[in-house]
């Protein structure tokens, strides 16, 4: 009997190392993947702004012909 439930003791940590482990890469590709989100907000941004200034351009140069 206490074989048995050295076993499953034993099965179950390392389950649950298994576990924690995977939770950490998880843990780090959330933290990776909202920083690349930023990043891409960011230059979503940036290019929202020179979109803006090229259509003043051509309406400017548009009023000059």
């Amino acid at each position: 009997m206490c074989r048995i439930n050295h076993f499953f003791t034993n099965w179950i940590r390392k389950k649950y190392t298994r576990r924690d482990a995977e939770k950490a890469e998880f843990k780090a590709r959330i933290k990776e993947l909202e920083k690349n989100k930023t990043d891409t907000v960011a230059e979503n941004a940036e290019l929202r702004t020179r979109i803006v200034k090229l259509k003043q351009d051509i309406d400017e140069l548009k009023k000059e012909l």
